[in-house]
């Protein structure tokens, strides 16, 4: 089984923008010390809500402070992205980094920052689809020309190249959508999912969905190429492990409901992303209850690993956790449950 840590640098009251960045960097490194096998950097802005605005100058900094952890993405916002400067920013990565780089893609869906950037999203999939195409005939072709509808490249050629050959492990965030499963499966790329829009990150739906796909396609050898996002916090006490994140994570909760929306300013969603409507469940969502629901990994050790290990029987053997949802959680805390998790949990999941 392999465990990452998820940073999205959300800035709760109280905190500035210098301490949420040492202390993810602090928990980074302490991260590799524990024997995590990645971390994982969400590119959200212009909000409190995230302010990670460019995933690669973050990585970078990941990459010079430590040596062994894989640096993923989740997501890269593809439609955000001029693609020969991405597919650049991408290979300097990788050769800083060794050859660590994870590069996890995604459309997006704040309207709010597709509004800022002057981004259309009724152009998201085209621009994800055209952009993530760039870069790879970018980093698998000495020179590549591309015609497309939103870019035009004759002969460029991006120096340096990605130490990890053809390219970096790609992976795609997916919640349901049976055709951006099989959009992943077709180019062999991975799976990322855990939907942030209902207290149930649901991600146990989505691999079951995903393993349909790869099995009316018959590729289930790929089936292991899914990592779920789960809510995460242990401590030595459960009550503790339940009371300790609380305010952190309404505050996460409030900042979602006031900038997560896909909506237009007249209230109506754009053409792919009719399926965003949950939004009254998370809304009135009571903190004990969330709890309670088996993906999320909330409890003292023993609790942690049989919920995990639930999933684990299910199939799921990557798993992307949040310690420290809505940033509010004190340093030694979060540092406590991280070293706990290493302690007690890891080494009974093998």
């Amino acid at each position: 089984m392999k465990f990452g840590l998820f940073y999205l640098l959300e800035r709760p009251e109280g905190k500035s923008e210098a301490q949420i960045y040492r202390e993810t960097l602090e928990q980074i490194r302490a991260a590799e010390e524990l024997g995590f096998d990645s971390v994982w950097l969400a590119e959200h802005r212009f909000t409190r809500y995230g302010e990670m605005p460019d995933t690669m100058v973050f990585a970078a900094a990941v990459a010079a402070s430590t040596e062994r952890i894989r640096i993923g993405t989740t997501v890269v916002v593809l439609p955000f992205h001029n693609p020969i400067r991405l597919a650049e920013q991408v290979a300097m990565v990788d050769v800083l980094s060794g050859g660590r780089l994870d590069l996890g893609v995604g459309r997006g869906y704040q309207a709010g920052e597709y509004r800022g950037l002057g981004i259309s999203m009724d152009e998201s999939r085209s621009r994800f689809e055209e952009t993530l195409d760039i870069c790879v005939g970018l980093w698998t072709n000495e020179t590549f020309s591309h015609d497309g509808r939103h870019f035009q490249l004759s002969e460029v050629s991006v120096v340096p190249r990605p130490l990890q050959q053809p390219f970096p492990p790609v992976w795609v965030t997916v919640m349901q959508t049976p055709a951006s499963f099989r959009y992943a499966a077709e180019r062999n790329y991975g799976i990322v999912s855990g939907d942030p829009y209902q207290a149930d990150p649901a991600f146990t739906e989505g691999f079951e969905n995903y393993q349909r796909v790869l099995g009316d396609m018959g590729r289930g050898e790929l089936a292991d190429s899914f990592w779920a996002l789960a809510p995460t916090f242990v401590h030595e006490d459960a009550s503790k492990a339940a009371s300790i994140p609380q305010v952190s994570w309404d505050s996460y909760r409030d900042a979602f409901i006031e900038h997560g929306s896909p909506a237009k300013p007249d209230g109506t969603l754009p053409e792919d992303y009719q399926a965003y409507t949950r939004w009254e469940g998370y809304r009135s969502a009571r903190h004990e209850n969330v709890l309670e629901l088996p993906t999320i990994f909330v409890g003292d050790p023993a609790m942690v690993r049989d919920k995990i290990s639930a999933q684990h029987e299910r199939g799921i053997n990557s798993f992307i956790l949040w310690m420290n949802r809505g940033g509010g959680i004190e340093q030694r805390e979060v540092l406590g449950a991280m070293k706990l998790f290493a302690d007690r949990v890891m080494p009974a999941l093998g």
